[in-house]
């Protein structure tokens, strides 16, 4: 996969809001349970949904639902399905201006993937999220700190 520019600093590139959701898929773990299953599921309807909101520019809807799929992930220990809804929600504060939020969303994400042992995912994940935080300062003036 190919992470492009932004063209504009006002946009979020669509590629790499696509590579965070396409990233949702990777990490399917194996669940004993019906009612963890059915929590699985309900976390996936939420980034879903997410991304239906972000596409069609609902901003408001996208943080809810990036929020809620973040807690689901993390209320089941799914680090890596939670860093790619952090992610985006980063992404998704981008759009409505809000750098402080943004910013505490971008470093939760990557706080979690300096926590995991080291494996491919991680690093695909850590360089994207890396990448969105030095879209974000770039976006606020601190261009020192997002080379």
């Amino acid at each position: 996969m190919v992470i492009k520019t932004i063209p504009s600093t006002k946009k979020i590139g669509k590629n790499r809001f696509l590579i965070f959701t396409a990233l949702l898929f990777i990490s399917i773990a194996n669940f004993p349970v019906d009612a963890q299953l059915s929590r699985q599921q309900h976390a996936w309807q939420l980034t879903s949904q997410a991304t239906e909101f972000y596409q069609s520019k609902n901003w408001q809807q996208a943080v809810q639902s990036w929020q809620q799929a973040a807690d689901m992930f993390a209320s089941q220990e799914d680090n890596f399905n939670r860093v790619m809804a952090l992610s985006n929600l980063s992404l998704t504060y981008q759009q409505l201006g809000m750098w402080r939020e943004a910013n505490i969303a971008i470093a939760e994400s990557i706080r979690i993937l300096e926590s995991q042992p080291p494996s491919e995912q991680k690093q695909l994940l850590l360089s994207q999220s890396l990448d969105i935080r030095g879209k974000l300062q770039q976006e606020i003036g601190q261009h020192k700190n997002a080379l």
